[in-house]
């Protein structure tokens, strides 16, 4: 039988700075949908025209990075708490 070896997993906390989520920002601003396609709105496998429009406009004026952040930061610690995973190697 293999021995069992201990993963430690650190904790982190992810960011961004200011400049970075306004590059972002600027990078959603200047971004463009294809022109819209039969194909696109029969997507049968992928996303459909609708879905990318909905996606872009979300980021642009509705997603919250920093309530985003916060919860990805709770989820973490939590998973931290837990950090002592086994496995057989």
């Amino acid at each position: 039988m293999a021995p069992q070896r201990t993963l430690k997993i650190e904790q982190f906390r992810p960011s961004f700075s200011d400049s970075e989520l306004a590059g972002l920002k600027q990078t959603l601003e200047h971004s463009r949908l294809p022109a819209r396609t039969y194909a696109m709105d029969q997507a049968e496998y992928g996303i459909t025209y609708d879905y990318m429009k909905e996606a872009l406009d979300r980021w642009k004026n509705g997603f919250d990075w920093y309530v985003s952040l916060d919860e990805v930061t709770e989820r973490v610690e939590v998973i931290y708490s837990r950090s002592e995973v086994l496995f057989s190697l």
